[in-house]
């Protein structure tokens, strides 16, 4: 076991990520990936003995914090928000002319702007989120289609 001090450069580090309302949102709680750093944090404060696997912890969340903080990464970020933004505006047209009934467009609408905050916040999404809305596009597509085929033949 080894022991720290707060002159500790890794201290200084876990309270940056703590303070880094972009990396880690202030949401009045310390559960989860937050509580994890704040006790890790503490830990190292208060000159706890941190265990080799404590130790690797903390050296892994100072590692990637220090990946999401580099400007290459910011860029590749900026670019894939955009293509999903992009796609998910695209989407929204294919909704409205499916012309699908109002509650479930609502439904369908909070589900999009959930994507959305997370696309603007982590810049990617899962590929199962990405599938979901392919096959979403494809559904939409199909009906709005159908739609038309209806107006025209009914004219």
């Amino acid at each position: 076991m080894v022991k720290y001090t707060l002159a500790d450069e890794r201290f200084s580090r876990m309270k940056d990520i703590l303070n880094d309302g972009e990396y880690l949102p202030h949401d009045n709680s310390n559960n989860g990936y937050r509580g994890f750093i704040a006790d890790m944090k503490s830990a190292l404060e208060k000159g706890r003995s941190i265990t080799p696997k404590m130790n690797s912890a903390i050296n892994k969340a100072i590692k990637s914090y220090d990946e999401w903080k580099d400007p290459d990464r910011w860029y590749i970020k900026t670019i894939g928000r955009d293509r999903i933004l992009m796609k998910l505006t695209r989407l929204r047209g294919k909704l409205e002319a499916a012309g699908y009934t109002g509650s479930y467009t609502y439904n369908t609408e909070q589900f999009l702007e959930s994507i959305e905050k997370q696309a603007r916040r982590r810049g990617t999404l899962s590929m199962g989120q990405m599938q979901a809305l392919n096959r979403m596009y494809k559904r939409f597509n199909k009906r709005a289609e159908k739609n038309i085929k209806k107006t025209v033949v009914s004219r």
